[in-house]
């Protein structure tokens, strides 16, 4: 017996108010800093990545260019005392701890561009400090003085609730 016309409406109306609302559950994309499991819930774009190495995951851009970070994050240089292994990471910005998500504390970058980290002792690299550098220079001075990252590692990130 075919479905009655009727029946066949109502059902289209309840699967199109069931994908409405299963996209307005999945709301706006994460921001810089926000927790995740894998990176497609940063961004459907494939333009931001899950650091799963952080606690709860952290949404970030990898390799970020200076100037180039969201307006909501700074692009921060971290340095090894491996020079080559620094890496660069849109991290998200605040002024005060409790502006980051619980497990994060703010941290003041230790250098701003242009200045660089100091120079890594060839003959000492076991106590040189691991240093992180504020990339942008074209918004600086509009920026937040910190960026948020994990409590346990603030203790060579920077200076702590700038």
């Amino acid at each position: 017996m075919p479905a009655h016309p009727r029946s066949t409406q109502y059902l289209s109306r309840i699967a199109a108010l069931a994908v409405t609302l299963a996209l307005v559950a999945a709301g706006c994309p994460k921001r810089i800093g926000d927790g995740c499991t894998q990176s497609i819930e940063c961004s459907l774009n494939a333009d931001r990545r899950c650091d799963l190495a952080q606690p709860g995951g952290y949404c970030t851009i990898p390799e970020c260019d200076p100037d180039r970070c969201p307006d909501q994050a700074m692009c921060i240089e971290f340095v090894s005392n491996v020079s080559r292994l620094a890496r660069r990471f849109c991290m998200q910005n605040c002024n005060v701890s409790s502006e980051c998500r619980s497990g994060y504390t703010c941290v003041r970058p230790q250098v701003l561009a242009p200045a660089t980290c100091p120079p890594i002792d060839p003959t000492n690299t076991a106590s040189y400090p691991p240093c992180n550098r504020l990339l942008d220079t074209a918004r600086v001075a509009t920026l937040p003085t910190g960026y948020c990252v994990e409590t346990t590692s603030t203790s060579d990130a920077g200076v702590h609730d700038p």
